[in-house]
């Protein structure tokens, strides 16, 4: 990359700055996706959402540097001013490295901000233990417009590690009849 920048012949911009991003968080490094960020700042290149959003992603996936996607999301909206959307929340929520208490507050947030939750919302919510109650469950799962199969099979998941499997067949029934 440094080779490339170095070069008079060749522009380094955001999309070269973005691909290097996107590939170091395929490659689970971070840390490199996080430098990478920075540098844009430093050569004053416009970050935008996506390049926040991919960098929170690689930091969040990561036990070790699950707390870097949380600042990188605090940067994003104090210090740049971008707001993050729903694909934002949904990375965090899923992410599980990031304490309980942590994808509680960001599930308040996402209706703080008025976002609309979609399908990968919530089964994020149900994978990450966010209904306090199997009616809070079902009562999560009944709002949500067109479910798809993984949500289903995320409520189904949450319901049985509580034990609710009575509560799994009931809604497999449901579910079929429809």
């Amino acid at each position: 990359f440094e080779e490339m920048q170095a070069a008079k012949d060749v522009m380094v911009d955001e999309v070269a700055y973005n691909a290097a991003i996107f590939a170091f968080g395929v490659g689970k490094q971070p840390l490199r996706a996080l430098e990478m960020l920075i540098r844009m700042q430093q050569h004053n290149l416009k970050m935008d959402r996506t390049s926040f959003n991919t960098v929170i992603s690689a930091c969040a996936k990561d036990p070790k540097h699950w707390s870097l996607a949380l600042d990188c999301l605090n940067a994003m909206i104090n210090d740049v001013g971008i707001l993050p959307d729903i694909r934002t929340y949904n990375t965090l929520i899923s992410a599980p490295s990031i304490p309980k208490d942590e994808v509680m507050r960001l599930w308040k947030e996402i209706d703080a901000r008025g976002l609309k939750k979609d399908v990968f919302t919530y089964t994020a919510a149900f994978k990450a233990d966010i209904p306090e109650t199997e009616e809070d469950a079902i009562g999560i799962f009944r709002s949500i417009e067109s479910p798809d199969a993984i949500c289903v099979n995320a409520l189904l998941d949450y319901l049985a590690r509580r034990g609710q499997w009575e509560s799994s067949l009931s809604l497999i029934e449901k579910i079929s009849l429809s």
